[in-house]
């Protein structure tokens, strides 16, 4: 059940599965989410709902994390928490992120436990942090 310290959270995958989970996870320990499965669709969502926080997967076809973080920004200033979620992590990934406006970077598969610390404590934006 949501709580009211609890931000609302936009969840952006193409993958069902992983989009599926991970919301799943996130509802069970009290969050509010919301799901989109294109970058798209996360636009017309942070609009629409405004939620506190957007955690979006980087390798999506239609439209990639980069350019979703860097219209959310546009769109939303410093109003959201950005947060990146990625299979993969070559070096210099995290300076990537950094640059299109992502304040975390997650590995996947997500430590649950540590992506809920970071959404409920909603550090200041641009502070970038990487977690493997």
């Amino acid at each position: 059940m949501p709580t009211s310290d609890s931000p609302t959270v936009l969840l952006v995958d193409d993958a069902p599965d992983t989009l599926a989970t991970l919301s799943a996870a996130l509802e069970a320990d009290g969050f509010q989410v919301r799901t989109a499965s294109s970058g798209q669709q996360a636009l017309t969502l942070l609009q629409e709902e405004r939620p506190r926080v957007l955690v979006a997967d980087l390798e999506m076809p239609d439209m990639d994390g980069y350019e979703l973080a860097r219209r959310a920004r546009e769109q939303c200033q410093d109003e959201v928490l950005l947060v990146a979620l990625s299979g993969t992590l070559p070096a210099g990934k995290s300076a990537l992120t950094n640059c299109f406006g992502f304040d975390h970077l997650f590995g996947k598969p997500v430590q649950l436990g540590v992506l809920e610390d970071v959404l409920r404590s909603r550090p200041a934006v641009g502070a970038m942090n990487v977690s493997y």
